[in-house]
């Protein structure tokens, strides 16, 4: 240690602060009675527990809807974005949450699609069904077909 920093500690009565500053040295000033550190340094470290507390809550806040249908996964694709750009989650990750989202995205299109062929299909079938039975019958015949095949 240089000189600046050694002090003797056989003279000092109290208790001194333990913060070690940015230079190595102690910081030498009285601590607080039952604690380690002194006034400046507890509202230091105080300061910094709730910062990192408030920042466990923020990234706790980042949650993605249930993808049900492409506008939820689009709202998804933007909360990710805006967590990106915050520094909530890293890039790795928001690359990787595009992927599965891309995915879903392309899992909904088609499912939307082949919603879309089968109702069309099914009413059609309704059609002949309704017109192919006498009215007073108590068979009816349904056949399904697959449209996408």
């Amino acid at each position: 240690m240089d000189q600046a920093c050694s002090r003797s500690r056989s003279a000092l009565l109290i208790r001194t602060c333990r913060h070690i500053m940015d230079d190595g040295c102690l910081c030498q000033a009285a601590a607080l009675r039952g604690r380690e550190f002194c006034a400046a340094h507890v509202r230091l470290r105080e300061r910094r527990w709730r910062m990192m507390r408030a920042r466990r809550r923020i990234q706790a806040r980042f949650e993605i809807p249930p993808l049900v249908d492409l506008w939820t996964v689009r709202l998804a694709m933007v909360r990710v974005r805006v967590a990106l750009a915050s520094g909530l989650i890293e890039r790795r990750t928001a690359g990787l949450m595009f992927y599965g989202l891309r995915m879903a995205a392309s899992n909904l299109r088609y499912m939307e699609l082949r919603d879309e062929y089968s109702d069309f299909g099914a009413e059609e079938m309704e059609a002949e069904r309704r017109s192919a039975t006498p009215p007073n019958s108590n068979v009816n015949y349904c056949i399904h077909i697959n449209r996408l095949e």
